[in-house]
């Protein structure tokens, strides 16, 4: 494999410099004095951007866009043989790397590459590490798989020893990688058009733990059975955290709302015989077993066990999260103020927990002085709850002396009893949605021809059981040009930008997720013909309709 020498800058061309990474990627290169020159299907705010810092950018994929003194080509997995700038660079005998290769031989250059992985959630925890970095003043390098306001695009340029990057495992690509520092935030039945079953998926996280070294550290989330298994394999130091997995190293804990929910306590203490020492102490936690991992200046790890008396007053937690309510005030209230309407208001009026929280009702008069802040706290009587609601009723019949009744109620995210499935273009049957899933997570994906016209989707109950069959008809009309940036900004919190960036030329993929808070799921086809991205329209369907399934309520469920 070609190796790059980072002291001896050349010019790199890019088959693809449009896409979110491989424009990251671009610019990075750029910084380091590397001459950048790449094609794409046409011109996003991503190609101008690269344009603006000095990049030779084409708009469409030509022999003649290669020029002699190129001494490198960068491509996705999208481009394959037949490419016309692939081709031209293999003729003139220019080396080649794949797009994963290159960022692995970035990583190197940095002394601590960070990066996270796992079957879901990569763009958000890499967004909220790097503000993290960001906020902390560690100047990191960024590489997400998504446009991060808070560094104006997909990629920053730092100058400290940190790289944070968003790392896929499509087609193991994360296996190219060198970190430091590996994030697994979880492992689920994914990308089987690839890897053919979930064992293999497994080994390939497995496999990514393992490039750590010794001096390293694996972070994973321990209430994941797969991710928590991987602490017997690893080589590098490990670290779990988790909410329900009592063996993780960190445990979150509910002390917010101790302090939200219970307006009488204001000061938590923790102490390992539960002895209150203090007359302003308002509740004590005793702790049984205590662990916690130090990791010292040394670099070495330091099991303590003996727990330290702690203490959390209420004002500790009020400052941490006071940036965080005054941005969520001002985003309600500044649109009112651009449009000038605030003054239609003579008051507004919190309820729910914002208004047991003091910081809600002190940042609505600092936006909006000399207005009068009402809110629903304070005791109620039995005459406020009549007729308001369920938990009201039935409070209002409790103040009524007939019968204590204390009702929690909650409002759960369902789980689907349902598995949806399809074929792919060799008839090997795979898996869009899981059964006993959350709707919220419902996601998947099948490889198409571009020219297919018809896809069957079957729904089957948990026991395999065919119970309804979905016919998509998908007209070729009906594939409208798009880019990068209108899908990320329609659907990146449903589809991941990885699995649209691989979609090769003549191949169209449809994808399935959950669709707001309806009980059923959408399809959405997106493909990519001479090298434009073209997407489909997105259709919903309902898990159940009275065309083929009997009504819950008639007696017989």
């Amino acid at each position: 494999m070609y190796q790059i020498d980072f002291q001896h800058p050349i010019h790199i061309h890019f088959i693809g410099i449009g896409g979110i990474s491989m424009s990251g990627l671009a610019e990075i290169l750029l910084e380091r004095g590397f001459c950048i020159s790449g094609s794409d299907a046409r011109a996003s705010s991503l190609t101008e951007a690269l344009a603006a810092k000095g990049a030779s950018v084409f708009y469409g994929h030509r022999a003649e866009n290669l020029t002699e003194d190129i001494g490198l080509i960068v491509y996705t997995s999208a481009v394959r043989p037949g490419n016309p700038e692939l081709d031209a660079g293999t003729r003139l005998g220019i080396p080649t790397l794949t797009r994963a290769q290159l960022l692995g031989q970035i990583m190197k250059k940095y002394e601590i590459p960070i990066a996270v992985s796992g079957t879901h959630g990569k763009t958000t925890t890499t967004s909220m590490l790097s503000n993290c970095f960001i906020d902390a003043q560690k100047d990191p390098s960024i590489e997400v798989g998504a446009i991060l306001n808070s560094i104006g695009g997909n990629y920053r340029v730092g100058n400290s020893e940190y790289f944070i990057l968003e790392s896929c495992e499509y087609k193991g690509n994360f296996l190219k990688f060198f970190p430091n520092t590996a994030i697994i935030l979880n492992i689920d039945n994914d990308h089987l058009d690839y890897y053919k079953t979930f064992d293999n998926v497994v080994k390939a996280f497995n496999d990514f733990a393992q490039i750590v070294e010794p001096d390293g550290l694996v972070v994973v989330n321990g209430d994941d059975k797969n991710c928590f298994e991987i602490k017997d394999i690893v080589r590098s130091k490990f670290i779990s955290y988790g909410i329900e997995n009592e063996n993780c190293n960190f445990l979150a804990e509910n002390i917010k709302l101790d302090f939200y929910k219970n307006t009488n306590i204001t000061r938590t203490v923790f102490h390992k015989q539960g002895i209150k020492k203090n007359e302003n102490d308002t509740k004590i936690i005793a702790e049984q077993t205590w662990k916690l991992n130090v990791i010292l200046k040394n670099n070495t790890m330091q099991l303590i066990t003996d727990l330290p008396e702690i203490v959390i007053n209420k004002q500790e937690i009020d400052f941490l999260i006071k940036g965080d309510i005054y941005s969520i005030v001002k985003k309600f209230i500044e649109p009112l103020y651009e449009q000038d309407l605030l003054q239609d208001y003579s008051f507004i009026k919190l309820t729910g927990q914002t208004s047991s929280i003091d910081l809600f009702r002190e940042a609505m008069k600092e936006y909006m002085p000399g207005k009068m802040i009402q809110t629903s706290g304070g005791k109620k009587t039995a005459q406020h709850y009549k007729l308001s609601c369920v938990e009201g009723a039935i409070q209002y019949e409790n103040a009524k002396k007939i019968g204590l009744i204390a009702p929690i109620l909650t409002d759960e995210v369902p789980i689907t009893p349902y598995q949806l499935t399809t074929f792919t273009y060799n008839d090997t049957e795979v898996i869009m949605m899981s059964s006993f899933e959350k709707i919220t997570k419902t996601y998947g994906f099948v490889s198409k021809n571009i020219d297919t016209e018809k896809i069957d989707l079957i729904l089957k109950n948990q026991d395999g059981v065919v119970l309804h069959t979905y016919q998509l008809t998908i007209l070729p009309e009906e594939l409208q040009q798009t880019t990068y940036e209108q899908t990320s900004e329609e659907y990146a919190d449903k589809i991941l930008q990885d699995d649209i960036d691989n979609i090769l030329d003549d191949e169209m993929k449809l994808f399935t997720f959950s669709y707001g808070d309806k009980w059923g799921f959408c399809a959405l086809p997106i493909a990519r013909k001479d090298g434009q991205l073209l997407m489909g329209e997105k259709r919903y369907f309902p898990f159940e309709s009275d065309e083929w399934e009997g009504s819950f309520f008639d007696g017989t469920k």
